[in-house]
């Protein structure tokens, strides 16, 4: 499997912290028609999907199977976090990846990254325990009654603003925001209350035109 460097770091951010749950403390890589990386706390659940069209022009370091075949593996989050920092930007998209292959023993599996110049295959521990199916809990989140699409940046700066609103910094923040939304087409509103403040946030849907 190829694992884009960019996916590894967006998506451990949901991985667990609790020891307790050692089976989501870390990114499970899986492959069943395409390949993906997901996270989840419990709480946050993070999945990317990506089409492997280009496998075939990663340097052949016998840790890359055909996109056909099944993958399943949990790795921990600070063998992740190693791994991603490991591969250095290039000019050729395909070496910004990691090449993973699952090997017979249970316990570790075969990583690959290069830059042409340099490069490293190294067997690293992974988490003996089975990952949660998370596809059937988003199946049982019933229909959707209204899609709304919205700028991230602007998600980000909203949730950057109740906190420094707070008093707070996101180090040292630890409470909720209750979000609503107000149905098609109107505001998606974010509320927080502390010590006798209210701050509310609203973010409106985008409009996207068709192409």
């Amino acid at each position: 499997m190829l694992v884009p460097k960019r996916i590894l770091n967006g998506v451990i951010k949901a991985a667990a912290t609790d020891t307790t749950r050692y089976q989501l403390c870390g990114i499970h890589l899986s492959r069943n028609g395409r390949a993906r990386a997901q996270a989840t706390d419990g709480k946050v659940l993070i999945r990317a999907e990506w089409d492997e069209d280009d496998w075939e022009q990663f340097p052949d370091m016998g840790t890359c199977p055909k996109p056909e075949d099944d993958f399943s593996v949990i790795i921990p989050s600070e063998q992740v976090k190693r791994l991603a920092k490991s591969v250095p930007k290039s000019s050729k998209p395909i070496l910004e990846n990691i090449a993973i292959n699952e090997l017979p023993s249970a316990s570790v599996i075969q990583v690959g990254r290069t830059d042409l110049e340099c490069s490293s295959n190294e067997k690293i521990p992974i988490v003996d325990a089975k990952f949660p199916d998370l596809d059937s809990m988003l199946g049982t989140m019933g229909p959707v009654e209204a899609e709304f699409t919205v700028d991230p940046v602007r998600m980000i700066q909203l949730m950057e603003a109740i906190i420094a609103s707070s008093g707070e910094t996101k180090r040292t923040w630890k409470g909720v925001v209750h979000a609503k939304v107000h149905g098609k087409g109107r505001p998606i509103s974010f509320e927080h209350s502390t010590k006798g403040q209210t701050t509310t946030a609203l973010v409106m849907p985008m409009v996207v035109k068709s192409k």
